[in-house]
């Protein structure tokens, strides 16, 4: 390829400029007493979540997290995340997680929403976003391009 075709090629991946990467994230993080976490998985909208950890800055609780991301806007706002808790092959847990921080926040443009749910030691999951002081729900606003190169939903 030489000449006009190398020029029009180079054209359009600088006006595009990356745009089918970039896309709004979700960072569902689970934290917990240790307890809560043994001999537990947990899968994020199918997205199996690392080996929990100690929780920095939080005395006695673990934590673990799955990032996802999509490129669809109206997802991002308002698709539930289905979160499983499975004990071996058994599934403990298996519900959806209202999600609402960036639709419900005074930031319209914000692109990235962490949400904080609770895993009580019988397994039971606790998502009560303003109503249960150990979850919580924020909405931030852009600062760069989220790349999201593998949406999940």
């Amino acid at each position: 390829m030489k000449g006009p075709g190398i020029l029009w090629m180079v054209g359009a991946m600088l006006a595009c400029g990356g745009c089918s990467q970039d896309g709004y994230e979700v960072r569902l993080e689970v934290v917990g007493p240790p307890e809560a976490f043994s001999g537990r998985t947990l899968e994020v909208h199918g997205v199996t979540a690392p080996p929990a950890r100690a929780r920095t800055g939080s005395s006695g609780l673990w934590t673990t997290e799955v990032v996802l991301c999509t490129r669809d806007r109206d997802a991002f706002l308002g698709q539930p995340l289905r979160v499983r808790v499975l004990e071996g092959e058994q599934v403990r847990v298996d519900r959806e997680v209202e999600r609402m921080a960036c639709r419900l926040s005074s930031t319209p443009a914000g692109d990235h929403e962490h949400d904080v749910v609770y895993l009580e030691d019988d397994g039971t999951l606790v998502s009560d976003f303003g109503g249960d002081s150990r979850t919580e729900a924020v909405c931030y606003p852009p600062n760069a391009p989220i790349p999201c190169p593998q949406p999940r939903f």
